[in-house]
């Protein structure tokens, strides 16, 4: 597999788990009811809205009043979020700039403050975050453009130099798992273990660390 190939793999394995994770996202929302979204934290509602102004960008930003008693763990600064009525199914997508005690601020794309915010009835929803997402993809693209450059160096070297009887495979890891362990531990002069919450790579990593320490390899 060349480079190409390479990065071409890595983004396609991107998008996919992006989407996927959009996805469920998007699932969660749809099968809850109002009070089990507020309860588990992805929406505010109801919310007042209160006052807008411009910001240094001349960006509209409208400025909400939120119950005290609602956490909201999955907004955060910076954070996408649709803001909607829940009277006639209206919403504007938007980023929260900024949020303390009970007020929140939200950078929104329209011109104009939108005319169903003021019937009431109000929420805001958080949207799946996919920025990390979009910058590793983006960087797999303009990896995949380029024939220079120290990332395509270490990728167009092949991994070498594992001696079989060196590699302890955990048989408390799955073949992938185990598989990256074993990338680790080769002269690879970078490898970089990448998936979602809850796929092991913790217990790789510390696989892969006691094979270094069998190997008498030096690790931070």
């Amino acid at each position: 597999m060349n480079y190409t190939d390479h990065f071409t793999a890595l983004r396609n394995a991107l998008i996919k788990e992006r989407d996927f994770e959009t996805k469920a996202y998007q699932t969660l929302i749809q099968n809850r009811s109002m009070k089990e979204r507020v309860e588990e934290g992805v929406t505010w509602y109801p919310v007042d809205y209160s006052d807008y102004h411009y910001s240094r960008l001349n960006e509209l930003v409208l400025v909400f009043r939120i119950n005290e008693d609602q956490n909201g763990k999955m907004f955060g600064t910076s954070g996408k979020c649709s803001i909607f009525s829940s009277v006639n199914n209206e919403k504007t997508d938007g980023i929260i700039l900024q949020q303390k005690d009970n007020v929140v601020s939200v950078v929104i794309d329209d011109e104009e403050i939108p005319e169903w915010l003021k019937e009431g009835k109000i929420g805001i929803d958080a949207i799946c975050d996919t920025r990390t997402y979009d910058l590793q993809i983006k960087a797999m693209e303009d990896l995949m453009e380029t024939k220079r450059g120290i990332a395509i160096d270490f990728y167009s070297k092949k991994a070498e130099g594992y001696p079989p009887d060196d590699f302890h495979e955990d048989q408390d890891l799955n073949n992938s798992q185990n598989a990256a362990v074993k990338e680790i531990c080769s002269t690879a002069p970078i490898t970089i273990v990448h998936g979602p919450p809850g796929t092991g790579k913790t217990k790789t990593l510390v696989s892969a660390i006691r094979n270094l320490y069998r190997q008498g390899k030096k690790f931070l």
